[in-house]
C-alpha cells in the first residue's frame, strides 16, 4: 500500500497548495483513507507482535518511535524557520510562544486544533487524532469490543451529520466521531466473526446515501461531506489493496517517503512560492512535490531508519518474566 500512501500524502499537499476537486479539499478526502489504513495496519501489528497484555507498553513505544522522529525533526525545523528566519504561513498570524511550541511537540494536544491557532503544522491535528486511536485500539481489539465502539462512533457521526453536534469537530476532527473509520480499516484486516464484510457494506451504503441526500438535509458543512466522499472512495480501494497484497521495492520506497511528504511540505511551500511568484497552483504543486519527496527520502534514511531498527527489536523482544506471569 506504499504507492497509495504516497498518493494520499500528495493529495494533502494539493489541498494545502489550494487546489480543489469538484469543490472538495482532496487532502480531507485523503485523510479518511489514512485513517482506514491506520486501522488496517494496527490490527496486523497488534495481532502479530503485541497481543499479550504484558506487551502493550512495548506497542505504545513502537508507535512513539513511528510518530516522533520525523515529526520532531520537521517541527524543530519549522520553529527555527519561524523564530530565526521569520517564516510566516497564512495560518500563523503571530509566532507561537515557547510554551505553545513545547505543547505542540507532544503531538496529542494537536488534535484539539481549536486551542492552537498558531499550530506549527496545520496537518498535525490528525497525528494527535492518530495518537488517541493508538492509545485506545489495543483494548478494543483484544477485548473484542470493536463493533460496539464502531456503532457508537457512527452514531456520533450521524448526529454531527444531522447538525445535532458541531460538524467540524464530531464529523471530522475528534475521535468520538471518526473512530468508526479507523475500525472499518481494522474490520478489513480482521472481519468480525459471523459478520464478514457486512459492516463495510453497511457503512459504504450509508455514506453513498448520506452524500446523495446532503442537499436535502442539514449537512451543509463541507468537511463532513468530504469525509463521506473519503469513505465512498477509500473503503473500496483499501479493501481491494488489502487483497491484492502488492509488494515490491517501488511500493516500499513510496511508503517510506510518504510520511515525510505529509510532514514537510508546508515547511517548503513558502520557499517554493517565493521562487515562483505569481505561479499557478498547478505549477507550485509540480515544483513542491519533487522537493518534498527528496527531503522526505533524506529524513527517512537519516532519522526514520534507526528508529525502524529499534521498532523491529521491540517486536522481536519477549516480555519480562514478571510481565509474563502477570499476563498469565
Amino acid at each position: 500500500m506504499g504507492c497509495y500512501r504516497l498518493l494520499l500524502a500528495c493529495l494533502v499537499v494539493m489541498g494545502h497548495v489550494g487546489i480543489q476537486i469538484a469543490g472538495y479539499d482532496p487532502g480531507v478526502v485523503a485523510v479518511v483513507s489514512f485513517f482506514l489504513l491506520s486501522g488496517y495496519v494496527m490490527t496486523g501489528l497488534v495481532e502479530r507482535h503485541y497481543s499479550e497484555p504484558g506487551r502493550i507498553g512495548l506497542y505504545y513505544l513502537d508507535r512513539a518511535l513511528r510518530l516522533f522522529p520525523q515529526f520532531l525533526l520537521y517541527s524543530l525545523a519549522t520553529i527555527f524557520a519561524v523564530e530565526i528566519l521569520g517564516l510566516r504561513h497564512t495560518w500563523l498570524a503571530a509566532p507561537p510562544s515557547a510554551l505553545s511550541d513545547l505543547v505542540q511537540l507532544t503531538i496529542l494536544p494537536l488534535n484539539f486544533v481549536m486551542f492552537f491557532p498558531d499550530m506549527l503544522m496545520p496537518q498535525g491535528w490528525s497525528l494527535g487524532l492518530e495518537g488517541f486511536f493508538y492509545l485506545l485500539f489495543p483494548y478494543l481489539l483484544l477485548s473484542g469490543k470493536r463493533l460496539p465502539f464502531a456503532a457508537g462512533s457512527l452514531f456520533v457521526f450521524a448526529l454531527a451529520y444531522a447538525g445535532r453536534l458541531p460538524q467540524e469537530w464530531f464529523g471530522f476532527r475528534l475521535l468520538p466521531g471518526v473512530l468508526f473509520v479507523f475500525l472499518l480499516g481494522s474490520f478489513i484486516r480482521r472481519p468480525e466473526p459471523k459478520l464478514g464484510p457486512a459492516p463495510l457494506l453497511f457503512v459504504l451504503t450509508l455514506a453513498v446515501a448520506a452524500l446523495a441526500a446532503s442537499p436535502l438535509v442539514y449537512a451543509k458543512h463541507v468537511r463532513i461531506l468530504e469525509v463521506l466522499a473519503g469513505l465512498v472512495i477509500g473503503l473500496p480501494i483499501v479493501w481491494l489493496l488489502a487483497r491484492a497484497r502488492i509488494s515490491n521495492r517501488l511500493d516500499a520506497l513510496a511508503g517510506d517517503v510518504s510520511y515525510g511528504v505529509f510532514l514537510n511540505h508546508n515547511l517548503l511551500l513558502p520557499g517554493v512560492a517565493a521562487l515562483l511568484p505569481g505561479a499557478s497552483h498547478a505549477l507550485t504543486l509540480a515544483a513542491l512535490i519533487p522537493l518534498s519527496m527528496a527531503l522526505a527520502y533524506a529524513s527517512y534514511r537519516v532519522v526514520e531508519t534507526p528508529a525502524l531498527a529499534l521498532r523491529h527489536r521491540l517486536r522481536a523482544a519477549k516480555p519480562a518474566p514478571a510481565l509474563e506471569a502477570a499476563a498469565a
